[in-house]
C-alpha cells in the first residue's frame, strides 16, 4: 500500500511540474505576443507564425490586452 501512496505522489509531483512547465511557455509566449502586437508592424497571423501559436490564441492575448487598458 506505501509503495502504491509513493507512486501516486510521484505521478502528481510529474504531472504538477509538466502544467507548470506548459504555463511557463504560454505565459512566454503571451508576452512576446504582447510586444509585437505592441508595435504595430506585424498582422495576428504573421504574429501567429512567428510565436508559433494559433491565430485564435493570438486574438485572445490581443483582446486580453484592450480589457487591460481599458480599465
Amino acid at each position: 500500500m506505501a509503495e502504491g501512496k509513493a507512486e501516486g505522489i510521484v505521478q502528481g509531483k510529474a504531472q504538477g511540474e509538466a502544467i507548470g512547465k506548459a504555463k511557463g511557455i504560454a505565459e512566454g509566449k503571451a508576452k512576446v505576443i504582447k510586444n509585437l502586437l505592441s508595435l504595430d508592424k506585424f498582422s495576428i497571423s504573421d504574429i501567429a507564425e512567428l510565436a508559433n501559436v494559433t491565430v485564435e490564441f493570438v486574438k485572445q492575448i490581443e483582446a486580453e490586452e484592450k480589457d487591460t487598458k481599458g480599465k
